[in-house]
């Protein structure tokens, strides 16, 4: 490991793209845990895309191999022993090309790769993706986990973190005041959901609460593309869609009574959501599909105010009672999933037990600690 003037590890964190407001899964998870990271080591964020709005953040443009000398020069100056590779497109053949193009950049750094999403490959990637993948790839559900080592790769389950500073309740008398602000009725149940503007979000449900009589609200990320036509359906409907990126979001789900996540294929989320766990810290109800990891993580329950629904119908029932009802106790589920907990099993999966033998499992038994904890 280099010794530096802090006594700290080198950290280089790398994506594709970074440019815009941070409202989109893998770009927030990407900020949030290099800000962790950069309590604990000495870190370098680079951004292959602009412009880069995020403080701190180095732009160094690239071709989309990662062929590039400046980018080999970079990482040569800075001397990182972790490169942390936040692939944008989960772990795909190419990415995990790329991210073997950074390890030849810097032989003797540890190269860690984001899978937040579930990637399957051809017959025929999988075995050169054997031989070709560098250290751990971060997962976030089991079955993710098990095939990606199934294929013969270094995996670790890497969960999300939350801020539960930011992320908090607030008072009713400030909650109303919020709905004011928003426009919205404060005798009437909000229900919320974040996240983006497309049918494979099955976010048409909001649609079908707007018609039962509940104020549904979608904020749209507004740094991917949007459905304009799905977006016409849902206003039609009385769905109110904000799609200015709002930079206090955690207002947003302090003002709501319930939050809804209807997606069911991990193609349009990260497996563990990142809108979940802020809405769980506001110590919001959730009612939500059994995605990605969500279950592993919190385990299936009973949960006074986390319902895991199998059909349309229980979700639309289980939104509306808990809005009604509005039960507490979600954020102690959270508050053990800080980013710098997070951080913290990044750095000693790949510092410090990646080099022993047998650490495949280990990872598993970290999140288990957290748990515990």
């Amino acid at each position: 490991m280099t010794v530096t003037n802090t006594g700290k590890p080198k950290v280089c964190v790398i994506s594709e793209d970074l440019s815009g407001p941070p409202d989109e899964g893998v770009k927030k998870f990407t900020w949030e845990i290099s800000r962790a990271l950069a309590e604990m080591t000495e870190i370098r964020v680079i951004s292959t895309k602009g412009p880069v709005q995020l403080p701190g953040v180095r732009l160094v443009p690239t071709s989309k191999t990662f062929l590039s000398y400046r980018l080999r020069r970079e990482l040569a100056a800075f001397g990182p022993d972790l490169i942390l590779y936040a692939a944008r497109g989960s772990a795909t053949f190419f990415s995990i090309l790329r991210a073997r193009l950074l390890q030849t950049y810097s032989p003797r750094a540890r190269v860690a790769m984001l899978a937040l999403q579930t990637r399957y490959h051809r017959p025929w990637q999988r075995p050169v993706l054997r031989l070709l993948a560098p250290g751990p790839l971060c997962a976030q559900s089991q079955p993710n986990k098990i095939y990606l080592e199934g294929l013969g790769l270094d995996c670790m389950l890497l969960p999300s973190g939350i801020d539960t500073h930011t992320f908090a309740p607030l008072p009713e008398p400030a909650r109303s005041e919020l709905r004011g602000i928003y426009g919205l009725d404060a005798s009437r149940p909000v229900v919320l959901h974040v996240g983006h503007l497309v049918r494979g979000r099955r976010v048409e449900v909001l649609g079908d609460l707007a018609r039962r009589g509940l104020q549904a609200v979608l904020v749209v990320s507004s740094s991917m593309a949007q459905d304009d036509e799905l977006g016409r359906e849902l206003e039609a409907a009385g769905v109110k869609l904000i799609r200015d990126y709002v930079p206090r979001v955690e207002s947003l789900y302090q003002m709501a009574d319930c939050y809804l996540f209807p997606v069911e294929s991990t193609d349009n989320a990260i497996e563990v959501p990142l809108s979940v766990l802020e809405a769980m810290s506001c110590d919001l109800p959730v009612a939500t599909t059994k995605f990605g990891g969500l279950v592993e993580l919190f385990g299936e329950g009973p949960h006074q105010a986390l319902r895991f629904c199998s059909s349309r119908e229980e979700l639309l029932q289980a939104t509306i009672q808990l809005a009604a009802e509005r039960p507490g106790g979600n954020r102690a589920l959270v508050d053990r999933y800080s980013w710098s907990r997070i951080a913290e099993m990044l750095l000693e999966r790949c510092l410090h037990r990646g080099a022993e033998a047998g650490v495949q499992n280990r990872s598993g038994q970290a999140l288990q600690e957290v748990r515990e904890a």
